[in-house]
């Protein structure tokens, strides 16, 4: 919680809405970022010198169909935003889910880096780093992936 001191924090997402959304998605979230959204259904603002945009639980599946996440990067699940031009998605390829950040216009696999081992990592590496950058086992996902 300290680190979201400077977060705009929304209302929580009631349980049920939450079992909802991820049997639309047909997928579990990972527990870290259903503990988040049970606390804030998303959010906007500074955390650290890192902008996010977390998208509310019911935004989660119509923006990665709109996104065509599916279509561009296969195994991505989009949560959210830098505010620019990079959306943050879990990488389901690999378990447990590892945050990436990926261009919204050329949206690839192979343009996709690691930018934190858990959700709750992501918030972390936010509020202690000057900018949130490549892990340093960025292309382990790759590596993964036969890439």
């Amino acid at each position: 919680d300290d680190h979201l001191i400077g977060f705009r924090r929304r209302l929580p997402c009631a349980t049920r809405d939450l079992k909802t959304v991820e049997e639309a998605l047909g997928l579990a979230l990972p527990d870290d970022y259903l503990a988040f959204l049970q606390g804030s259904d998303g959010g906007e603002g500074f955390i650290g010198n890192d902008y996010l945009v977390l998208w509310r639980a019911s935004e989660i599946q119509p923006f990665n169909r709109d996104y065509e996440v599916q279509a561009n990067a296969p195994g991505l699940l989009g949560f959210g935003s830098n505010g620019g031009g990079e959306m943050f998605a879990f990488d389901l390829r690999v378990s447990p889910p590892t945050v990436v950040m990926t261009p919204f216009i050329g949206m690839a696999l192979e343009d996709a880096f690691v930018v934190a081992g858990s959700f709750v990592e992501l918030l972390q590496r936010a509020a202690g780093s000057n900018r949130l950058a490549p892990c340093p086992f960025a292309n382990w996902a790759r590596a993964v992936d036969g890439h």
